[in-house]
């Protein structure tokens, strides 16, 4: 599920980011948490749609999306049901013309204690 979650907002970030923009891909353990966050160089998040983009069914302005695919507003809804659903938080910045960053801040697991062989 985890995976369907990073593969969500990955596509956000390749939709809303112009040719020749970036899009960064982090993972790294902070001390009981393991953060992994996608940053792109998009058009960003107004601040007037930020509070709302885990809401079911929400589209930001409909000029944001003008000539992009539509959706069906689920998407971020579905993503942050599954990163809370194990046990992990989202933070989002966004800022119009500079792009998002969305971290997800995940519990740490220990390994296993016994190297997994598969037959």
């Amino acid at each position: 599920m985890m995976k369907q979650a990073v593969r969500a907002i990955a596509e956000n970030s390749r939709k809303y980011t112009p040719e020749g923009g970036s899009i960064t891909f982090l993972c790294r353990r902070e001390k009981d948490h393991v953060v992994l966050a996608v940053e792109d160089t998009g058009i960003g998040i107004s601040k007037q749609d930020l509070p709302h983009i885990f809401d079911r069914f929400y589209k930001a302005d409909v000029a944001r999306t003008r000539g992009k695919t539509s959706s069906s507003g689920l998407g971020l809804a579905i993503v942050k049901w599954i990163v809370e659903n194990n046990g992990g938080t989202i933070v989002v910045k966004s800022a119009l013309g500079e792009g998002t960053s969305m971290a997800f801040l995940m519990p740490a697991q220990a390994g296993p204690k016994e190297p997994i062989v598969e037959n």
